[in-house]
């Protein structure tokens, strides 16, 4: 292990001088491909297309939103007869495609994959930082937006997945939601929506940005404490009163306008309000137990709410926000594949 962790720093040292790293080639154990080691393909654009269009014929398209904004996505063929197509989408800033590269390996090779930038991030043209009091608003045209894409390139009978990791998966049930309610979800053959580690409202991304400034100043008083955990020191008397007294004002105070407007679009933007008015489409919740930046038990009650039989929810112990399919690699994709038999099969005995 200590070997292991001391070539895996060499080779991101090395990629750092050189400003780009070549990937190995796919290895056949999943502990040790490359695309699950996320430093390397994040930091490294490039070479991860490369790598990708090299060993599984990927392409890199433009989609073009109603309001003229250009979206990147890694377009992935099947190497089988197409039987599903699914469309991903990353989540919150930084929330690039190249992050969503480790679904390629635990997706079945006959399923077509999208991974999908939202405005603002990686290559996607668009506005982040300066557009973030709106955030939930502009971004359910990016989800129309692939959704168009992939019904006028591909054959209009294969059953689509979306697949949102964090605020991915709340812009993604938004717009299936607003297609709902424009009756035209029908049109695009959307039979299942996968949330994995995801926020149900704009104002929890608010709890997010304080969960994390929380964390990171935690870790300067992580010497005081050398026998506990990150979540153990936030508790500690000294760090919770550095953060009461210094910590909370300066985030309140960062986020003051920010905050006012995504608050104010709020119960328009919230999914758990409206979550029934897509009760005909299938949900499965992946989720870690201690996810400071999501909380479980929000989405656990959105579930609830959805009130469809064929509705999962999968809680990963040991595991953290939006790493769930690099923890638990093998379970992950045992989950999502079983899911979507189990879709197949209902719509069979139809």
């Amino acid at each position: 292990m200590i070997i292991r962790s001391c070539i895996i720093a060499s080779t991101l040292f090395l990629c750092v001088l050189s400003h780009g790293c070549e990937l190995p080639a796919p290895h056949e154990d999943i502990e040790q491909d490359p695309l699950f080691n996320t430093k390397l393909i994040t930091d490294n654009r490039n070479e991860v297309q490369k790598h990708l269009m090299t060993h599984y014929n990927a392409s890199i398209i433009d989609i073009a939103t109603d309001d003229n904004v250009t979206l990147k996505a890694i377009s992935i063929p099947a190497t089988e007869t197409v039987e599903r197509t699914i469309i991903a989408f990353p989540g919150f800033y930084r929330g690039v495609k190249e992050g969503m590269v480790p679904l390629i390996r635990l997706l079945p090779k006959n399923y077509h994959k999208f991974l999908v930038e939202e405005r603002g991030h990686g290559e996607s043209d668009g506005y982040f930082w300066s557009n973030l009091r709106r955030y939930g608003i502009d971004e359910t045209n990016d989800i129309k937006a692939a959704l168009e894409w992939v019904k006028k390139h591909t054959s209009p009978t294969i059953p689509v997945t979306i697949l949102g990791l964090c605020t991915g998966g709340f812009n993604a049930t938004r717009a299936l939601q607003h297609l709902k309610n424009e009756n035209k979800l029908h049109e695009y053959n959307v039979d299942s929506l996968i949330l994995d580690s995801t926020i149900v409202s704009g104002t929890h991304v608010l709890h997010a940005g304080k969960h994390h400034f929380q964390k990171v100043m935690s870790q300067y008083f992580a010497w005081l404490y050398p026998n506990d955990s990150n979540a153990q020191v936030r508790e500690r008397l000294l760090p919770k009163l550095v953060w009461y007294l210094l910590g909370s004002p300066i985030i309140s105070a960062l986020t003051f306008f920010v905050r006012g407007g995504i608050e104010k679009h709020d119960p328009e933007t919230r999914i758990d309000t409206n979550i029934q008015s897509i009760s005909d489409t299938p949900i499965l919740a992946l989720h870690a137990e201690e996810d400071g930046y999501a909380p479980k038990d929000h989405v656990e009650h959105l579930i609830k709410d959805h009130r469809n039989p064929q509705d999962e929810v999968h809680i990963f112990k040991d595991s953290s926000h939006a790493n769930n399919f690099l923890k638990h690699k093998v379970r992950y994709g045992k989950i999502v594949k079983n899911f979507l038999a189990k879709i197949k099969a209902a719509q069979n005995r139809e």
